[in-house]
């Protein structure tokens, strides 16, 4: 648990099982519970979140932290969305930095599928029915004032938002860290973040791969989208309001 807690696994399959999903299924309503019922209701905390990520970025510094401050890696890793904070070593023994990095990338792929594929089925129904038989018929059915599937996707775009904004310091650094490699006594390359990871391998090649595609287009395009909406709608307003 969150990389500092080791405890032993129950004996049986079943009790393995048991433990890891009942984890698992308690992390996800943390995140759920952390998206919708504060970040998204109470600007106070969601600028105490934003916090916790930084101290959480600055606490993986190569740093002797003092053992009171290496209690609060469990809340850091949670703050930061960070899929290794339960790692299901009872029934994946072999499961490392490899796995943890794609689920993560994975995650983002899941949030954005689930955030935008209700709204976007209603419209292929509608592009099916004969209802909507233009792109310019498409764009109406979608504006936020005047469509018929403005307000849904609008609350997806929202929703969308809100998870790239808790996940993208997490997205951030773990972008940047596949590409920090030492060498170790054996002459071999491995990753300063998880010297059991291997460099120059087909898996680290992948890991770069997938970080060069997500650091320009989520690390800097998340908030680079929002310097457009804000100078767009304030050529468009003639100000911000």
């Amino acid at each position: 648990v969150a990389d500092n807690y080791f405890y032993p696994c129950p004996d049986t399959a079943v009790g393995r099982w048991a433990l890891t999903l009942t984890l698992v299924v308690l992390v996800v309503f943390m995140w759920v519970f952390i998206n919708v019922y504060v970040v998204g209701e109470y600007d106070m905390l969601d600028m105490m979140l934003l916090t916790l990520q930084q101290c959480a970025i600055v606490f993986t510094f190569d740093v002797e932290w003092p053992k009171d401050v290496h209690a609060l890696g469990i809340v850091f890793q949670v703050a930061l969305f960070d899929v290794d904070v339960v790692k299901p070593s009872c029934v994946a023994p072999s499961w490392g930095y490899w796995d943890g990095f794609l689920l993560q990338m994975i995650l983002f792929i899941f949030f954005l599928v689930t955030s935008f594929a209700p709204t976007l089925l209603l419209v292929l129904r509608s592009v099916v029915t004969g209802e909507i038989r233009s792109v310019s018929q498409m764009r109406e059915s979608l504006n936020h004032y005047k469509g018929k599937y403005g307000e849904r996707m609008s609350s997806a775009v929202s929703t969308f938002l809100m998870w790239v904004g808790l996940q993208h310091t997490t997205l951030a650094y773990k972008t940047l860290e596949v590409f920090s490699c030492g060498v170790s006594s054996n002459g071999r390359y491995y990753l300063l973040q998880d010297a059991n990871f291997e460099c120059y391998t087909f898996e680290h090649h992948v890991t770069r791969g997938l970080a060069a595609i997500y650091f320009p287009l989520v690390v800097l395009g998340w908030p680079a989208f929002h310097v457009f909406i804000l100078t767009a709608n304030k050529a468009m307003w003639s100000g911000l309001h």
